[in-house]
Order: C-alpha cells, then sequence, then structure tokens
C-alpha cells in the first residue's frame, strides 16, 4: 500500500537561473590602489575614541539599568542586548587602535556564548566588564601588551573562569 512515488528523472530538467546581480557588479576583486588608501586611512586613524566608546558603555549603562528596573528585563532578553555594545567595543578597538578593549571585549563574548543561564554573578561580572573597559578608556590605555593592560585583562578573564567552573555550561 505504501508504495514509493514513480521517478520522474527523465522529466526532470536543471534550469540555471541567470545571474543578474554579477551581470550588474561585475566580477573580479578589488581596485588595488583603493585599499591600500583605506589601510593606510585605518592605520593612520586619529580620531578620539574615547568618546565612541564612552558612547557604548552609556548602551551597556542603559541595559544594566533595565535588568534592575521594575519590571526586570526578561532574563532572555540579557545577553543579546549586552552584545550589541559589547560586539560594537570589539569591533571597533582595534580600529581605533585600541586593542586593549579589543582583547578584554573577547573574553566577555567568549564568557556570554556559553552561559548557561544569567543570574546575579553573571550580571556582576558584566558589570566588571564594564568597569574594566571604563578604566581602559580613562586611563587611555591602547597597549596590550603593557603590564598594567594584561594584568587588568588577566584579572577580567580569570573572573569569566571561576563562574564557569562552578557553574559548567548547559550541554549542547
Amino acid at each position: 500500500m505504501n508504495q514509493p512515488p514513480p521517478k520522474a528523472a527523465s522529466q526532470s530538467k536543471l534550469v540555471v537561473p541567470e545571474n543578474t546581480l554579477k551581470k550588474k557588479v561585475g566580477h573580479g576583486g578589488f581596485d588595488q590602489k583603493a585599499l591600500a588608501r583605506a589601510q593606510h586611512v585605518i592605520e593612520n586613524n586619529t580620531i578620539d575614541f574615547r568618546p565612541i566608546a564612552t558612547g557604548f558603555v552609556a548602551e551597556l549603562d542603559k541595559v544594566l539599568a533595565a535588568i534592575n528596573a521594575i519590571p526586570p528585563m526578561p532574563p532572555a532578553a540579557i545577553i543579546p542586548a549586552v552584545m550589541y555594545p559589547v560586539m560594537q567595543l570589539k569591533a571597533h578597538g582595534t580600529l581605533f587602535h585600541y586593542p586593549s578593549i579589543t582583547r578584554v571585549t573577547q573574553s566577555i563574548i567568549d564568557f556570554l556564548e556559553v552561559v548557561p543561564r544569567v543570574d546575579e554573578p553573571v550580571i556582576e561580572i558584566i558589570k566588571a566588564y564594564r568597569n574594566t573597559v571604563s578604566a581602559l578608556i580613562a586611563l587611555q590605555m591602547k597597549d596590550e601588551n603593557s603590564k598594567a593592560c594584561s594584568d587588568l585583562c588577566q584579572a577580567f578573564t580569570d573572573v569569566c573562569i571561576r563562574y564557569q567552573k562552578l557553574r559548567p555550561p548547559n550541554p549542547a
């Protein structure tokens, strides 16, 4: 009664759609002169990153305030809300010659990606991250390899590791 449908291989025809996007934009690589100019602008960027970074920290402060508001932010919404300013800080850190911010931000991203649930210690770690980034900005710690920056970043990473040892991530 349950027979497979008859094969219609002889009736099938492969239709390759026209690649209209490729026709519009062409094909090939980027102009090497344009790439060199863009790289030069990035490397010689003199824009003060501190006001930009402070704006992202303010966004993080809004999320932290919403967590403690009445009614509080739902736990499922906390990590996505935190990730926006965090990802912006990571992306902009090295671009604006603050690899120290990119380094510490990678630690919180790694932490938030595996945290099993948002509880009070996770919120405290997010606050510690916020304070760490604020210190890096205020002290203009750009060099990720300086002793002070390395110590600060390592201390933050150690906090994340201690939490993960106490509360292993949920199995996938």
